[in-house]
Formats: structure tokens, C-alpha cells, sequence
């Protein structure tokens, strides 16, 4: 599924298991010098981004991931890329999720915090987020970002609240 940067990618879907819920695992990269690494180019599954389908019902993560954007494209906010899908339950955490390329070149992770790695934020005020429970990863916005949308829609209602009430209190006529 990887190649090094600077050469042409080829991406991939590896299915593990026989149907869903088929009785074993798959171990995602074992012991902590492991490491899975995925490539990212596109929006289509198994076709410009790496992905894995874990049929077992029960899977294991631990290693590290590495996730490499390979071209400049700034995706959405709300865009997922799906990189684990299970039909099973997985256990064990990753030791830690990296990225590296594009747009989100040197983007650091905390975490897992209830199964989720948090990014720091790109210039563009979006960060990302890996789910070790649903194996996405997900564009989201700043959270300050959203936070002054918030409050900037507040004062708006309110402005046009005073502006309808002449800025008087209004008397409860009960």
C-alpha cells in the first residue's frame, strides 16, 4: 500500500476474514516498533486512499499509524475517510497516529481520549480526527473557529431582538 514520497502511489483495500463477524482477527500492526502506514490522494476508497476491511470479529490495533496526504488538496470540513471498517470489535489502541503531506504536513495527535486521536490545526483553522472505534478520520473544523460562528450568531439575535423592542425591556403581562 506505501511507497515513499516523490513516487507515483498506487492504492489499496485489504480485506481481512471471510464474511463479516467471521470468527478470528486481524493484528493491525503488533508490538510498538509496527507500523501501518496508509496514503491519502483522493476521496475514493481503496481507489486514491488506502483502506482496510476487518471481517473478524475481533481485530487488534497497536503499532503506530502513519498517515501520508500525497497531494495540496484542502478537503472539506466533514470529509471521512474511512480506513478501518469492522464488523467486529477491536481491541488495543495505536501508540501513536502520524500525518505527514499536503495540506496537513506536520499536524501532531493527541490521544486516544475514549478511542479518538486529536490533531493540532492546520493554517486553514482545520484539524483532524481518527476514531479507533469506527476507523475514520474525519476534516473538522477549529473548534475556536465554530465557537466564534456561535457567539457571532448570538450577538446578531440579539442585536435584532433589542432592534425590535426599541433596546427596552419587555413587561411580563401575566
Amino acid at each position: 500500500m506505501w511507497s515513499p514520497p516523490g513516487t507515483a502511489r498506487s492504492y489499496g483495500l485489504l480485506t481481512t476474514g471471510t464474511s463479516a463477524g467471521s470468527t478470528g482477527g486481524f493484528v493491525v500492526a503488533s508490538g510498538t516498533g509496527a507500523t501501518v502506514a496508509l496514503g491519502i490522494s483522493g476521496t475514493t476508497r481503496g481507489a486514491t486512499y488506502d483502506a482496510f476491511n476487518l471481517l473478524g470479529s475481533a481485530n487488534q490495533f497497536g503499532g503506530k499509524l502513519d498517515i501520508s496526504f500525497d497531494n495540496d488538496t484542502l478537503y472539506s470540513v466533514g470529509t471521512t475517510f474511512n480506513l478501518f471498517a469492522m464488523s467486529g470489535t477491536n481491541t488495543g489502541d495505536f501508540g501513536a497516529v502520524t500525518v505527514a503531506g499536503g495540506k496537513y504536513d506536520g499536524l501532531t495527535f493527541s490521544g486516544p481520549v475514549n478511542g479518538v486521536w486529536t490533531s493540532t490545526s492546520n493554517t486553514d483553522g482545520q484539524f483532524l480526527s481518527f476514531s479507533e472505534i469506527t476507523g475514520d478520520l474525519v476534516v473538522v473544523p477549529e473548534p475556536t473557529a465554530g465557537m466564534i460562528a456561535l457567539v457571532g450568531v448570538g450577538l446578531v439575535g440579539l442585536n435584532r431582538f433589542r432592534r425590535r423592542t426599541g433596546g427596552k425591556p419587555t413587561a411580563d403581562v401575566g
